[in-house]
């Protein structure tokens, strides 16, 4: 990996020396250099009290500065410090859910003015599994307003900061998850993801973060974007840790241990995927590149014919079932606003001017719009299964995102990549869409720091169905690539 992965090691050793204690409870751990399994581990031998690691947590997350959070629940009112600490796969591990899923009892604002007010009685049925294997439910997570954006630049609840330069922006529509995890305020935070909204801020935090099969999870209480593409994910600081979160989410008893990568074979989609990331992105994929040949791993380029073409053909599918299916859950979970008042309360320019235009505006799709754009799904979807068959893939492997995060002032709309201006949405999601539109699943791990100090991620995706050999590759690579250092303290 030459000298920038050398360099990341020495950075990651120094970095954990200057982190140590910073969280520090009197009597208990230092939640900031546990992992998941860690910290479950150390409940199920009573090394510490999950009261304590509780309690710890929460204090981190009331003296950290990255708006991460939207709402907590007090130490006083969880069942971890009355007398009720559960037992199970997860019990006593401090957890965070985005604020678009439901948690009774515990408000849900999804990101947006109009339902600033609403308290759930219901709890989605995901939330409800980690929980009934012990898990605490922290806090709930801010979030581009209404899951809409790529850049967490809330106007209503203020935006998320970036976990390594809290100037910048941490990504959408999972912000609050990916910075939380990366700041290391808690070390599992469950995101949603549609276009890559758990991909992408895991990717700019310095994180991992993993979307699975749209229908592994059950998604009842999630506010929904497109049920087509709409399913939660985890982000986490190892893979371990993802599959540990995973088996509670799926109910499923799969053993995941790492793949024997020698012989693998892992297409890379260079002329859509890697051609237009920025160069720091491309420097440290083809470093990825590097590593894993040097493991025995197969390195093809493909191409995906017809992916352009029948992906514009897609898009009406998100507006289409956005504007209907939001209305119907509005009024299941009696949230108490219409869809035109939950509208009218949105205030993030770029989440405006979109509904005005794609969602409720002039361009908004008809019915016959969303039945032709159906029929270019499976097209998509055969994109990528020919490719698979044809090379015969394990898995497509690219950079998550086309650059690092940028400064949350003046970004909404534009950035500056290598020198050219490119659209905010298409610098992050470019890569995201494609692959959420052909139904796979994907996990992207950090690997390396760009030249402005910010992390860059790659991804791995599968074909649908496909997840437990997912997580058995990322096990298998994430001892390949570096290590990134702990980002600083922001504080309040």
């Amino acid at each position: 990996m030459g000298g920038r992965g050398a360099r990341l090691a020495m950075a990651a050793t120094m970095g954990c020396m200057v982190a140590g204690g910073a969280g520090l409870a009197a009597d208990g751990p230092d939640i900031t250099a546990l992992s998941a399994r860690e910290i479950v581990a150390g409940v199920a031998a009573k090394t510490w009290d999950a009261c304590v690691v509780t309690t710890a947590t929460l204090q981190r997350i009331a003296a950290d500065g990255h708006n991460a959070f939207i709402s907590t629940r007090a130490a006083k009112d969880q069942p971890a410090c009355s007398g009720g600490a559960g037992r199970g796969a997860l019990a006593g591990l401090p957890i965070a859910i985005k604020d678009n899923v439901l948690v009774a009892g515990q408000g849900a604002t999804f990101g947006t003015s109009a339902t600033k007010g609403f308290v759930p009685t219901e709890t989605a049925s995901a939330v409800q599994r980690l929980i009934d294997q012990g898990a605490v439910i922290v806090g709930k997570l801010n979030l581009h307003e209404l899951a809409g954006g790529v850049t967490s630049n809330n106007a209503v609840f203020g935006p998320v900061r970036n976990a390594y330069d809290a100037h910048d922006f941490a990504g959408g529509s999972s912000g609050g998850a990916g910075a939380a995890v990366g700041a290391r305020l808690v070390p599992i935070a469950i995101g949603t993801d549609t276009g890559g909204s758990v991909l992408i801020p895991a990717a700019l935090n310095g994180a991992i973060g993993y979307r699975p099969t749209v229908g592994r999870y059950p998604m009842d209480g999630v506010l929904p974007v497109s049920p087509t593409r709409d399913t939660l994910g985890p982000i986490a600081h190892s893979v371990a840790d993802i599959v540990l979160v995973d088996a509670v989410l799926a109910q499923s008893s799969e053993t995941i241990a790492p793949v024997a990568l020698k012989g693998l074979r892992i297409g890379v989609p260079r002329r859509l995927f890697v051609d237009v990331a920025d160069k720091d992105s491309r420097a440290w994929f083809e470093d990825v590149l590097v590593q894993l040949k040097k493991a025995g791993v197969e390195v093809i380029d493909v191409d995906l014919p017809g992916l352009v073409e029948a992906e514009k053909g897609f898009g009406p599918i998100t507006p289409y079932e956005l504007k209907t299916q939001v209305p119907a859950f509005l009024a299941r979970h009696h949230v108490g606003v219409s869809f035109d008042q939950l509208v009218a309360g949105i205030r993030s320019p770029d989440l405006v001017r979109d509904y005005q235009t794609r969602i409720v505006g002039p361009a908004s799709p008809t019915r016959e719009a969303y039945d032709v754009a159906l029929t270019f799904k499976p097209v998509i979807e055969n994109v990528f299964r020919d490719a698979f068959a044809a090379n015969k893939l394990t898995a497509l492997a690219f950079p998550t995102t086309l650059t690092d995060a940028r400064p949350i002032e003046g970004s909404d709309d534009t950035i500056s990549m290598d020198g050219a201006v490119l659209p905010t949405w298409k610098a992050y999601i470019n890569n995201t869409n494609f692959l959420t539109k052909g139904s796979l699943a994907a996990l992207t791990l950090p690997m390396g720091l760009s030249s402005r100090q910010l992390p860059l991620g790659v991804s791995f995706a599968v074909l649908p169905k496909h997840d437990g050999e997912l997580l058995a590759l990322g096990l298998a690579v994430e001892p390949l690539l570096p290590r990134l250092p702990p980002p600083p303290a922001a504080t309040k």
